[in-house]
């Protein structure tokens, strides 16, 4: 798993392992700060955690804790001053750390090479220009290649990282329905609205997203646009707008779109 240089900040959300425990505070090991322990004092834990001490406090448990203060002697931590959201969303950002550290590991041992070159090579590269790696993998699934470009890596390992990516990080998509009222007067209106519809499949594929077209009856269609970002659906569906008014008036015909 990665690690984090030099020290968290003051307010930083971090997680944290229980080392061990003493009459008064709990001692704990920074899990994305190499070496680094802090300490939770008893008074910084919750009203709950306080009576049930024994319960909660016990050694190999994973916290998520607001960093009070910081040097290189002391850490200091609360549990208390950590909202439940905030938990919550520092546990989802580490499982999916965990699961871009998974991915970086296979693909070292694909192309034989140690998980720490792997990070030298990529990893660290990542977290120095974006703070977490995760994120960086979803935009690849999302955009391909070109993200990796950026990073000059060797053709073997950006190849292999991306077939990997692809196959773990599935993309969320996202679907805008388009109906149409379309129709063209000119002799060969029919030829005019399939040039159109060839125009919307092309933007959509400039955009890397997908539009399936069905025929609902005369002069009715329904388009659905399909894509990993609404922005791209959106720049679809206002270039189909603004192409098919100026096609279809220009060909003795009309065009109406509505937004569902």
């Amino acid at each position: 798993m990665y690690k984090r240089k030099g020290l968290p900040e003051k307010g930083d959300l971090v997680i944290c392992t229980i080392d061990r425990v003493l009459p008064h505070s709990a001692f704990v090991v920074l899990e994305e700060y190499d070496n680094k322990e802090g300490m939770v004092h008893d008074s910084e834990l919750s009203r709950k955690w306080t009576r049930n001490r024994k319960s909660y406090l016990k050694k190999g448990r994973k916290l998520v804790c607001k960093v009070m203060s910081c040097t290189e002697d002391c850490i200091s931590l609360s549990v208390r001053r950590v909202g439940p959201s905030q938990a919550r969303n520092k546990q989802e950002e580490w499982r999916l750390e965990k699961k871009a550290h998974s991915i970086l590991s296979v693909s070292a041992k694909q192309l034989k090479m140690s998980t720490d070159e792997i990070y030298k090579k990529f990893g660290n590269q990542i977290l120095e220009k974006y703070g977490l790696i995760y994120p960086f993998l979803m935009s690849v699934a999302s955009e391909g290649e070109s993200r990796l470009k950026e990073l000059k890596l060797d053709k073997k390992l950006s190849s292999n990282l991306l077939k990997l990516i692809k196959t773990r990080i599935p993309v969320p998509k996202v679907k805008l329905d388009v109906k149409l009222n379309m129709k063209s007067d000119a002799p060969n209106g029919l030829e005019i609205i399939k040039k159109f519809f060839k125009m919307v499949e092309n933007e959509a594929e400039k955009e890397n997203s997908e539009v399936k077209i069905s025929y609902l009856g005369s002069p009715e269609y329904k388009v659905k646009i399909i894509s990993s970002d609404y922005k791209k659906c959106e720049k679809v569906l206002n270039i189909m707008e603004e192409n098919g008014e100026k096609l279809l008036e220009s060909n003795q015909g009309t065009f109406e779109l509505n937004k569902k």
